[in-house]
């Protein structure tokens, strides 16, 4: 994406763009597969852009993370 520094890309499109993208973000978030092995509960962390190469997402390690997905 012009006028991005590496490991910079946004968290996700503008508003309007993929109805797609927007839904898989939401049932990434959504996702409660491993509730029962997550002392906090889940809290996946992922950041996904349309113009990325590939997706990679996490649990939140800790309680920081956890509060703030960041």
């Amino acid at each position: 994406m012009p006028g991005l520094k590496p490991g910079k890309l946004p968290e996700i499109d503008p508003p309007g763009g993929d109805v797609a993208l927007d839904a898989l973000l939401a049932d990434v978030r959504a996702c409660a597969i491993c509730a029962d092995s997550l002392p906090l509960g889940p809290r996946p962390v992922v950041r996904m852009a349309k113009a990325a190469r590939i997706l990679v997402i996490g649990q939140a390690p800790g309680t920081k993370v956890h509060e703030t997905g960041l």
